[in-house]
């Protein structure tokens, strides 16, 4: 593709696109989805399709979602919900249409695919995985619920995929929600816990001259992937259910000689599991988050279980400093922290369920 967004109509108008499919999971966030989607609409890139999974929701999502795209404001026009067993109509013929569509011809529609349960971030994409795979896609960009993303996010990240590199995945420089200006990730340089903070809560004026670095995975929250890696590596691992599996992908596509790059001019903002989490009062200058002990046992447990998994799969030489490491934590725990106990058996639990693979959803 020779160029984006030129001077002059008659070249935007000559201009074609490649397809891309967004895919976004909803798991009882129904509040988070709607923005997200909202953000959507002013995106400048417009060959997509929007494909929504909803993972099992208990909360009504389906219902808020389906209202908020019937009656939107009125300078939005209203939105077609498409299901999958569903004839498309007079829309087939150009949805399906091979090649690369005109901006003009896409119409506003957006595929709902209703799973019965919650197979978890891994299995839940999954599906949407599929069903783009099936459609001829070129492109397929993972976004998490609950962000919000820049108007140019989707068209930095073509530009950069379609410069004729070997890429496989470009993930986006995901930014905090609640304290725009502060850095969630552009990618992660180490596949060990205790070091991958990496650039997480610096400001973006204190990284201008790192810009040019190669990160060994990037995060599943804002991530374009080329079908041809798809197809190459696969679907997500879903014995990971939730956590880890993005860096299983990378590690996957990286063994297969696919490049992982960042895309520093794609912005999305990210809230970050803002349900589990307790966030300090904005004028609190380090804005630090509080991990509660409710959010420790929901996703606390999947981290330590599912990094042992990935280390014994991927890198087995440094499980045994992986270890030593969250030892070390257990330490901590007992030292510092408070629910000593109901923290000490998760992570037990955790330890234990890895080195027997036991994985997939936790067993209650």
């Amino acid at each position: 593709m020779k160029s984006f967004g030129s001077q002059n109509k008659k070249t935007n108008r000559e201009n074609r696109y490649p397809k891309v499919a967004i895919i976004i999971l909803n798991w009882n966030g129904w509040r988070d989805t709607i923005e997200c989607l909202e953000s959507l609409q002013d995106l400048s890139y417009f060959a997509y399709e929007i494909i929504l999974v909803d993972n099992g929701s208990t909360d009504d999502s389906i219902h808020h979602i389906r209202k908020w795209a019937d009656h939107r404001s009125a300078t939005r026009s209203p939105i077609k919900i498409i299901l999958p067993d569903r004839k498309r109509a007079e829309d087939t013929e150009r949805e399906h249409r091979a090649g690369r569509l005109m901006r003009t011809n896409l119409p506003k529609t957006m595929v709902l695919i209703q799973n019965k349960e919650n197979l978890g971030f891994a299995g839940g994409n999954n599906v949407g995985l599929r069903y783009a795979l099936q459609k001829g896609y070129e492109y397929i960009w993972l976004l998490n619920n609950d962000t919000v993303v820049r108007s140019d996010s989707l068209m930095e990240l073509v530009k950069l995929m379609e410069r004729g590199n070997n890429a496989g995945m470009i993930g986006s420089l995901i930014l905090d929600y609640y304290c725009r200006d502060k850095i969630q990730s552009v990618g992660q340089r180490s596949i060990l816990r205790v070091f991958q903070r990496d650039f997480r809560y610096r400001c973006l004026r204190e990284i201008e001259g790192l810009k040019e670095i190669v990160p060994l995975w990037v995060w599943a929250a804002s991530v374009l992937v080329r079908t041809e890696c798809l197809k190459d590596i696969g679907l997500f691992d879903e014995k990971y259910f939730v956590s880890e599996e993005d860096k299983d992908w990378c590690f996957r596509a990286r063994k297969k000689n696919w490049l992982i790059l960042s895309c520093w001019r794609s912005i999305v903002w990210h809230k970050g599991n803002a349900k589990m989490v307790r966030v300090q009062p904005r004028e609190d200058p380090g804005f630090i988050r509080d991990r509660s002990i409710e959010y420790f046992e929901k996703r606390g447990y999947y981290e330590l279980r599912n990094n042992i998994y990935f280390l014994r799969k991927h890198k087995p030489l440094y499980l045994p400093l992986a270890l030593i490491v969250d030892l070390g934590l257990m330490l901590k725990i007992i030292v510092f922290q408070s629910r000593k106990i109901r923290r000490l058996r998760v992570n037990l639990r955790a330890l234990r369920d890895s080195l027997v693979s036991r994985m997939g959803k936790k067993r209650e």
